[in-house]
């Protein structure tokens, strides 16, 4: 299994570099004491919004806060965002689509999808792999693996849902 950093640790690891006290990103995300301190004490992690908010407000990607081997940055030193990123597959979910676990997945970002393509989506606080389809008013989001399950949802309620596309899988690098 590929191990990742704690998110504990990268959250303060982020409010130390930012030199940021906690009540003052309480402030500045909305996130209440109480479920802060959980963040730190590694008791709980966010959802989706929350996490959002928080990598937001520390200027860190949303990835990197969860502990994946991605750039710490949102943005390159120009003040776009970055293209592209690594992604480390912790799971054998994409074994059919030849993504074992262990590969590192060259993920281009986009939010132009098209059907048949694998994604990378942050889904459940972690990022996973998927092959994406769209048929009528339903977002289907299945893993290459009959040990999985997909994930079927309107449009309206993959809005909603606390699903976010990160990007597009463009290269796999299995290291043998």
């Amino acid at each position: 299994m590929v191990e990742k950093v704690d998110f504990s640790k990268r959250l303060k690891a982020a409010i130390d570099e930012k030199a940021i006290r906690q009540t003052e990103l309480c402030q500045k995300t909305g996130i209440g004491k109480s479920a802060m301190s959980q963040y730190l004490s590694g008791a709980f992690k966010p959802k989706q919004q929350n996490l959002y908010k928080l990598a937001q407000a520390l200027g860190v990607s949303e990835a990197w806060l969860m502990g994946y081997d991605v750039p710490r940055t949102r943005q390159e030193d120009s003040g776009k965002e970055q293209d592209t990123f690594y992604f480390l597959a912790e799971d054998d979910s994409m074994i059919g689509a030849h993504i074992p676990a262990g590969a590192r997945v060259l993920i281009k970002r986009s939010q132009h999808i098209k059907n048949q393509q694998i994604i990378a989506c942050m889904m459940d606080s972690a990022i996973q792999l998927r092959r994406f389809n769209k048929m009528g008013e339903h977002v289907i989001l299945t893993p290459e693996n009959s040990g999985y399950l997909p994930v079927v949802i309107t449009e309206k309620e993959f809005d909603a849902q606390e699903i976010t596309i990160l990007g597009v899988a463009k290269q796999i690098i299995i290291d043998l």
